[in-house]
């Protein structure tokens, strides 16, 4: 309700809800721009000159709103941000502007791993595996990371119509060089090979890898290599492969 009944004392009077007002208004720009959504919802918090506790409940609303913002905008990348080619995150709106929700420094890091591992479980839950991996990268639980990958690359190697067996060498270079939630969709075995490797070329993710799901990756990219090698008539070079996984 865009009105509330207050208290005081014995008598009650209407006021206006600006926070819910806000929230209806910022839906009419969720899948045009999740950006502008955000810029809405972060006017809520132009009331926290209000006396106490007044304040905090527009705070809080302002905060729950950007929650909501995330789970039905879907747009993640803008939203949460995003992992480059080279491993480095690429800071999303909510991040670069948490301050306009009242989120300080040292809240952030909370508030946004919050959002992503809701969102998260949420994506997993309906099969969004791209999604699902660049979250709970986000939310660096890197061993579940590879986990849905894994689940994603035994689909691929039982699907012999996948795109991965195209074997499009400029495809698969374009592939490494594109961001973490592009890449996830263009091509899935390009993408675990290349946060296998930024995984293993960084101690302290490495030493937070649960072993199987390591090793368990290096199996299935190589019996996508072999498979690969044995659709396009190299025999030999396929038989090497399987040797070398089982080894």
């Amino acid at each position: 309700m865009l009105v509330n009944l207050e208290k005081a004392g014995t008598e009650e009077y209407p006021t206006f809800n600006f926070a819910k007002c806000l929230a209806l208004y910022a839906k009419n720009f969720i899948r045009i721009s999740a950006a502008t959504s955000f810029e809405y919802l972060s006017l809520i918090t132009i009331n926290t000159d209000l006396p106490s506790p007044q304040n905090k409940r527009q705070v809080d609303a302002a905060q729950e709103a950007v929650r909501d913002l995330v789970i039905e905008s879907r747009d993640f990348v803008t939203l949460l941000g995003d992992i480059r080619p080279d491993g480095t995150r690429e800071p999303g709106v909510i991040e670069r502007k948490a301050k306009l929700i009242n989120v300080t420094d040292a809240g952030k890091r909370e508030y946004i791993r919050s959002i992503v591992e809701k969102a998260a479980t949420l994506v997993d839950d309906e099969g969004d595996t791209p999604s699902a991996v660049l979250l709970y990268h986000l939310s660096e639980d890197y061993s579940l990371v590879l986990a849905t990958i894994n689940r994603r690359l035994s689909d691929v190697f039982m699907d012999p119509s996948s795109p991965v067996y195209a074997n499009d060498p400029v495809a698969q270079e374009e592939a490494k060089k594109m961001n973490f939630s592009m890449a996830a969709a263009a091509d899935p075995a390009t993408l675990a090979s290349n946060i296998l490797q930024m995984y293993e070329a960084n101690g302290n993710i490495l030493q937070r890898l649960d072993t199987k799901e390591r090793e368990t990756c290096k199996v299935l990219l190589g019996m996508i290599e072999a498979r690969k090698a044995f659709l396009a008539g190299r025999w030999e070079a396929s038989i090497s492969v399987i040797i070398h996984c089982g080894s």
